[in-house]
């Protein structure tokens, strides 16, 4: 189970990195259907909450990539979480590094569905 854990967790959060690159907010809200999701500025739920939200975050008209490594899996009674760094670079046309930090997300299954409960966003490193 662990196993099945630690790949879902990794599949879940390279799948927000593909849906942001893409600032895809209608997969978004299917990815984040039953989560909140907390950046520095606030705490986030629902379709018109998380559409604002990426609206904002993925306005811009700049592309960008995010790279996630050191996913770590951590087991709990209430179900799992997974801890990662992340990186997001910004094309200016020249690459710029605009952030850096952490997700933690907690995660759980339904059925045979890995779905995302929470996410939370630190930025360690932000652009100013």
């Amino acid at each position: 189970m662990t196993e099945d854990a630690y790949s879902a967790a990794q599949q879940l959060l390279y799948r927000y990195g593909a849906i942001a690159d893409a600032k895809d907010i209608p997969a978004a809200l299917e990815l984040f259907r039953r989560a909140t999701v907390t950046f520095p500025q606030r705490t986030v739920a629902g379709d018109d909450q998380l559409t604002e939200l990426y609206s904002e975050l993925w306005g811009k008209p700049n592309n960008h990539r995010h790279i996630i490594t050191n996913v770590r899996l951590v087991e709990s009674e209430l179900g799992y979480s997974a801890v990662a760094l992340y990186t997001r670079w910004e094309f200016t046309p020249a690459p710029l590094l605009t952030t850096m930090g952490e997700y933690e997300m907690s995660f759980s299954r339904d059925g045979h569905t890995w779905g995302i409960d929470s996410l939370i966003v630190t930025r360690t490193w932000p652009v100013s």
